[in-house]
């Protein structure tokens, strides 16, 4: 007995010494490479929510400094009748020791109200307080509310949230509609009374439950007889209230059952938009995406494919080697590697840990795989709002690195941003560069950056970029951009290879214009105009005839130039291979159309971004995505890791500077609940919001324009009074401005539909429609069947005239060509 006792001991002993002289080798290795390895850490934060309309609503992420635009435009809490606002904070790690708010104007200049609470209600992790909001706030007006928390454990936590008070208010209407129709999707004979909101349409696409909407059939709003049910409480958000437009957020998690138990899960997302009528609330749009959460099980790996099941699309990515050997994906913002050798699947990131954890199921973050090798090394970032790890509580960009030699996973480099998830979604979608694996290229806030990795510097390529003077190729590697702020009038034009790091300038030394028109693949494509020929309309400049068009290759030689006496080319546009030239002669002083034209390239130039996803069609779900392998690898996954070691850098973290902000106003487009877009054209910005029935703000957040709020009948009266006022706003534009001396915003609508621009007739402010001729008339009036017009305003002529709609449409088409100037009163 006392021998065995002996004999175990020693063992033990053994195996004790073994395990320590493994850390301890293992830490000497991290020790030579001048690494610390860390496990991501779990969230620490809180989150935030609001108690109003008889609801806990409008979840809020918290962040560890106080930037107002790192939360973006984000939710609307509608305060009650006495302004005392109920807010709950949840998942605290620590006791509060202090809280305060304020409420400034959108735009953060002006301070309304600073509060300090000394009184707060805390049980375990949740909070409860109670803001006593003054009564200094103009009804039915946007501002800003910040509450900020200091705790045990954190310094200081804020909170962002759009406020708005109003005496009366229907929305609790459109919150439990939009609650009862996602309950009702769940039951077929309760989603009955669902059919009266659907528009189906037969042309509309029905073969995939990642995207729903009214045009959808009834089988595919009510989850094609699926057994689905709901694993988390729906999260509510209230994300805009325009007049009688609301729109309202659901997301949550469910599960599809197989005999009694959860075969898989998806992610959810609804978006109602919604108009109050008298009698009866409108659902005007509905927007429902769903995504199957990836989690690696062995059954979704079968022949030459990975099966990711139901999604939208929208996030999907795929990444090989050039050997085939690895293949990265991203599926609901996690990025996998299947190793095709070994049969073996690692989940490299991801910030969800299960699928109601609140904290870091968000998805204001998103992945973009940057480069594979053949090693099996993948470089890729992540961008938008950290809800865990050491920047936890920041919106910026993460370089990672991960190596499957090691199975480690290394932070490289960090960004922080001063602007939220959907603006930076959209600059990393149009540019983020790794070259060489040492360079990175990112367009951010207007400007592109070049970070150096090994040095940790960065420099400003380019600023004051938007979508109208700046281009980048179809694989992201080379970029262009014009010189100077003026588009019209820029005499030199900058290309960069970001592989090689070269820049070349195109510019003549005999006076030319140059302006960009865009990639054709890899093959710049510019245009060529005497100073000083532009084309003018009403007072402004509205393009350039070109007299020449030129393509070069990836190497600057000529490929391809486009020339013809005596003919302008007044539009180029780029569509896939193909450049297309609107083409007019030149008689004397003016211009006669002629036939378009068309130059094919013969780069290359379709990049398809689900490169790598192939689909399926199954039965009972109906299309399927996955990821396809090449032919003769095949997909059975033995085994699931995740990264042993995950590494931060020293010094790694890096703030961008940039003084050139954008030269012009640009506009942000929103709808279903999302930025759709930011550009500098307010008509671009006013057709990415239109089908989703959504609205457009200026830069500093004001809404400018809502598709769907605008009362039935407006009539402006003594717009002949206004008519001398009109003129000096009309001579500002002339002189470029955007606004006028009494704050009235100055836009121009060149583009824009009768129908589009009666919403600034309804805000109270005429619309000068021009003829075409140089004249104009002052369209102040609308209802069901006419417009009301004031002709030769400002003259003793003047007189107000009606014209149906219809007419009026096609007259101010045909004469002038909906050219539209409209003002917003400050």
């Amino acid at each position: 007995m006392k021998k065995n006792l002996k004999k175990i001991l020693i063992l033990l002993i053994l195996f004790v010494l073994a395990v320590a002289g493994y850390f301890t080798w293992s830490w000497m290795q991290l020790r030579e490479d001048g690494a610390v390895y860390t496990s991501i850490e779990d969230a620490n934060l809180p989150v935030a929510y609001v108690n109003i309309l008889g609801r806990r609503m409008n979840e809020l992420d918290g962040f560890v400094e106080d930037s107002q635009k790192a939360a973006g435009r984000g939710d609307l809490t509608l305060l009650p009748a006495d302004r005392k606002l109920s807010v709950t904070i949840d998942k605290l790690d620590s006791q509060i020791t202090g809280m305060q708010y304020e409420i400034r104007s959108l735009d953060g200049e002006r301070l309304v109200e600073r509060t300090t609470l000394d009184h707060w209600e805390q049980s375990g992790e949740e909070v409860s307080a109670e803001l006593p909001i003054q009564n200094l706030l103009t009804e039915e007006s946007e501002y800003r509310l910040t509450i900020a928390i200091t705790t045990e454990k954190h310094p200081a936590i804020y909170f962002y949230t759009r406020v708005m008070w109003q005496q009366e208010s229907r929305v609790q209407e459109m919150v439990d509609l939009a609650v009862s129709f996602s309950e009702k999707t769940f039951d077929y004979d309760s989603a009955r009374e669902l059919t009266t909101y659907l528009e189906t349409d037969p042309n509309a696409d029905n073969s995939s439950l990642g995207h729903v909407t009214l045009k959808s059939d009834f089988s595919q709003l009510t989850w094609k007889g699926l057994s689905m049910e709901r694993v988390s409480e729906p999260e509510i958000h209230l994300r805009e209230l325009q007049g009688i437009i609301g729109t309202i957020d659901l997301k949550y998690v469910v599960s599809e059952m197989k005999d009694g138990k959860a075969a898989a899960y998806y992610d959810v997302i609804e978006s109602f938009t919604m108009k109050l009528g008298a009698q009866r609330i409108y659902m005007m749009n509905y927007d429902r995406r769903a995504d199957q959460i990836f989690t690696g099980e062995s059954s979704a790996y079968s022949g030459d494919r990975i099966q990711l099941g139901v999604s939208d699309a929208e996030d999907l990515q795929s990444m090989q080697d050039e050997a085939g050997k690895y293949r990265a994906f991203v599926a609901n913002r996690a990025l996998w590697i299947y190793d095709t050798g070994k049969k073996e699947s690692t989940k490299v990131f991801a910030f969800r840990k299960s699928e109601n954890d609140t904290r870091v199921n968000y998805d204001t973050y998103g992945i973009k795989i940057l480069d594979v090798s053949e090693a099996g090394q993948i470089d890729f970032a992540v961008y938008g709002y950290m809800s865990r790890g050491n920047h936890e509580g920041t919106t910026g960009i993460a370089l990672y690195r991960y190596e499957t030699a090691g199975n480690a996973l290394t932070e490289r480099l960090y960004l922080p941003a001063s602007t939220d998830y959907g603006n930076l979604r959209q600059d990393i979608n149009q540019l983020c560069y790794l070259s060489g694996g040492q360079t990175l290229y990112v367009l951010m806030n207007h400007a592109v950056y070049s970070v150096d990795l090994t040095g940790k510097e960065y420099m400003v390529v380019a600023d004051g970029l938007t979508e109208e003077n700046f281009a980048v190729s179809t694989d992201a590697s080379r970029i262009a951009w014009q010189d100077g702020a003026d588009i019209y009038r820029s005499t030199k034009l900058h290309v960069m290879n970001l592989e090689t790091g070269k820049k070349d300038e195109i510019s003549f030394q005999e006076q030319t214009v140059i302006r960009l028109i865009g990639f054709v693949g890899t093959d710049l494509v510019y245009g060529l105009a005497h100073p000083n020929e532009q084309l003018t309309m009403d007072g402004r400049v509205t393009g350039l005839p070109l007299y020449a068009v030129e393509i070069v290759g990836s190497n600057m030689e000529m490929e391809t130039r486009y020339e013809k006496p005596g003919v302008s080319l007044v539009d180029v546009r780029i569509q896939d291979s193909r450049v297309h030239l609107s083409r007019m002669h030149q008689i004397g002083s003016g211009y006669q159309p002629m036939d378009e034209d068309t130059l094919v390239c013969n780069e290359e130039v379709s990049k398809d971004p689900l490169d790598g996803i192939a689909t399926l069609n199954d039965s009972a779900k109906g299309r399927l995505y996955c990821v396809k392998l090449d032919a003769g690898k095949t997909a059975r996954s033995t085994k699931v890791h995740v990264p042993k070691q995950v590494a931060a850098e020293e010094n790694d973290v890096i703030v961008l500077q940039n003084n050139g902000a954008a030269a012009q106003r640009i506009y942000s487009a929103y709808s279903e609940g999302r930025l759709k877009g930011s550009y500098a054209e307010f008509s671009s910005a006013v057709q990415a919001a239109y089908d989703g029935m959504g609205l457009v703000t200026d830069e500093n957040d004001r809404v400018v324009w809502v598709r769907a709020n605008r009362s039935d009948a407006k009539t402006i009266r003594d717009v002949q009074n206004m008519a001398g006022t009109v003129s000096r706003y009309l001579s500002d534009m002339a002189d470029g401005k955007t606004t006028s001396s009494d704050g009235t915003e100055l836009i121009d609508a060149r583009g824009l539909t009768l129908n589009q621009i009666l919403y600034f007739v309804y805000a109270g402010m005429p619309v000068v429609a021009y003829l075409g001729d140089g004249s104009y008339g002052l369209i102040c009036g609308y209802d069901a069947y006419n417009i009301s017009c004031l002709w030769y305003p400002g003259t003793e002529f003047a007189y107000t005239d009606k014209m149906g709609l219809n007419d009026a449409a096609a007259f101010f088409e045909g004469n002038g060509g909906n050219d539209f100037i409209c003002f917003l009163a400050n």
